[in-house]
């Protein structure tokens, strides 16, 4: 099928040092969700499931040392998920996009969905997964890439990855410009979007799908990485985006992401599913 999406990479080699101490005895990706169906599941297991709701046929999670017994081990009690999941192990902590780069002999040659592995994204309006919505928009487009972005304030873009759009059709953006945490005098002097309200800009919202194309804009930077230094997907993006200045695009999701990788983030991710099973009572 024209669009399908076979693979969705989840990284979740990352060290968790915002949510320490507790990350030194469990993994981030196994901190503990009250789902609104009253289960209660790891992280990893909810963006797993997100995936597949987006009609990615398998999962390969990315791992650090040490991370995939437990993993293994979870995931063999899910007898829904067990055969969907692939594993690439021994991942030491790079960078987002190391890690990426590191999942594409499990990839292939297909487009892949890529999920921040401490994201959580919920879409209350009954409009479908955010997940779903990008693939879609990709199945509809056949871009070279369709980000999922949201909406954010100017006081926040110092933390996030901001897009320029070109507006098309619908909630669907043509990029124009990316910038990894910009400063805000930087946001509104080249990343303002026409027909977003003054102080609004787009901002990644951790679901990424690309085609196969991304490991070709990966390779160079991984090749010449400085030792100790992390390889950014932002800068893989923007060599992407240099190649398909007419079909990179972005989608602003329906529904809201949480950043659990932080204490307030946490927090926030849990009150917004107890919130999400109390109106689905």
């Amino acid at each position: 099928m024209e669009g399908r999406i076979a693979t969705g990479i989840i990284p979740v080699a990352g060290l968790g040092t915002r949510l320490a101490p507790m990350t030194r005895a469990l993994p981030k990706g196994f901190f503990p969700l009250v789902c609104p169906d009253g289960s209660v599941r790891p992280v990893t297991d909810w963006i797993v499931r997100e995936a597949i709701s987006a009609g990615c046929e398998q999962i390969c999670l990315v791992v650090s040392p040490g991370q995939d017994a437990m993993l293994r081990e979870y995931f063999a009690g899910e007898a829904d998920l067990a055969g969907r999941i692939h594993y690439v192990t021994d991942v030491e902590p790079f960078g987002f996009g190391y890690a990426v780069w590191a999942a594409r002999h499990v990839a292939g040659d297909g487009p892949v969905m890529v999920f921040l592995g401490d994201h959580v994204h919920l879409c209350p309006c009954g409009c479908g997964s955010p997940a779903a919505q990008v693939a879609e928009a990709f199945a509809a487009n056949g871009p070279a890439a369709m980000v999922g972005v949201q909406i954010v304030r100017g006081e926040t873009v110092e933390r996030v990855g901001v897009c320029r759009g070109e507006p098309l059709e619908g909630f669907v953006y043509r990029c124009t410009r990316i910038v990894e945490k910009p400063t805000l005098s930087a946001a509104r002097e080249f990343l303002v979007t026409p027909g977003l309200p003054k102080g609004k800009y787009l901002a990644h919202a951790g679901i990424y799908v690309f085609t196969a194309e991304i490991f070709d804009c990966l390779e160079p930077l991984v090749a010449s990485r400085p030792e100790g230094a992390e390889v950014g997907l932002t800068e893989a993006q923007q060599e992407l985006l240099a190649r398909h200045r007419q079909d990179y695009l972005l989608l602003r999701i329906e529904g809201m992401t949480y950043d659990m990788g932080t204490p307030a983030g946490y927090l926030a991710t849990q009150a917004a599913l107890v919130l999400a099973a109390q109106m689905g009572k």
